[in-house]
């Protein structure tokens, strides 16, 4: 129905063509050859996109290139609204319940951060890290590890290097245009204490109830996602929420941990999801 491009990217591809349109005649075959091999790199070059994200409204869809850029469009429109440079290559984009926020999962020696859209929403959301494991002090523990957010925004779910995961809560502090969103760590878990793997993968069911966690191990693990209430439902979860606040780091949000081992294959799973009713997971692997 409709094609969304940067019309920034095209217009430097016609201008570099331009210029070498208007290049002298005489440069010599030494010109000509290094000219060919620059129009050659340029073609090559073109970036490709990893990751998409629709915000929950459907009015914006955000998407990383290969190029180390992020893209923003207005889906109504198809015209480009925002773009960041130097993000590195993202393995996941996701936005934030505000809309004001990305969440960005790079694939390099980067580790998950959070991104202000606009300078406006830039005092609400400084550009930060996620938290790190207890005990750490390295942001190495957490590069090129996969993020997500929960439906509904409130918890922040992150791998890292050694095979573990990290679960972080929304933190608001302030009121009107003076808050400030971060995140504070409640929650860690070793996957697998004899086999702990790297994570490739980290996918939600649609209810958002439900994680699967993908890893270079042949298994699949599982967990049930507890207390993630919707800002709307939360004056009927009110004890709930009140048990959760009164001590971070004794909230739990994944419970219920089962096992999913591919017995039909010696490779490791390289995806999975759940069905529509929750009913069974489907996974893929290479053989």
């Amino acid at each position: 129905i409709r094609e969304f491009t940067s019309d920034e990217r095209a217009e430097s591809h016609a201008r570099h063509n331009f210029e070498q349109d208007d290049a002298p005649n005489n440069a010599g075959a030494e010109k000509e050859e290094e000219t060919e091999a620059t129009t050659t790199t340029t073609k090559s070059s073109a970036s490709s996109i990893r990751c998409l994200s629709w915000r929950r409204d459907n009015r914006k869809i955000a998407a990383g290139s290969s190029d180390g850029h992020v893209l923003i469009w207005d889906v109504f429109t198809g015209e480009l609204e925002t773009r960041f440079t130097n993000v590195g290559t993202l393995s996941h984009v996701e936005f934030t319940k505000d809309f004001k926020a990305l969440l960005l999962s790079p694939s390099g020696f980067e580790a998950p951060m959070f991104r202000a859209i606009s300078k406006r929403s830039g005092f609400m959301w400084p550009d930060t890290i996620v938290p790190l494991p207890y005990g750490s002090t390295d942001e190495a523990d957490v590069h090129g590890c996969p993020a997500i957010l929960t439906k509904s925004g409130n918890y922040c779910i992150y791998a890292t290097t050694r095979g573990g995961l990290c679960v972080a809560r929304l933190k608001e502090e302030g009121e009107g245009t003076q808050m400030r969103r971060g995140w504070t760590l409640v929650q860690t878990i070793d996957l697998v204490a004899n086999d702990a793997k790297m994570v490739k993968r980290l996918e939600l069911s649609r209810d958002g109830r439900t994680l699967l966690v993908v890893s270079f191990s042949k298994g699949i693990v599982a967990y049930d996602v507890t207390g993630d209430v919707e800002d709307k439902n939360r004056e009927k979860n009110e004890s709930l929420q009140e048990e959760n606040l009164k001590n971070d780091r004794n909230t739990t949000v994944l419970t219920n941990r089962r096992l999913f081992e591919n017995e039909h294959s010696q490779s490791a799973w390289e995806s999975a999801c759940v069905a529509f009713d929750n009913q069974f997971v489907y996974a893929a692997s290479s053989l």
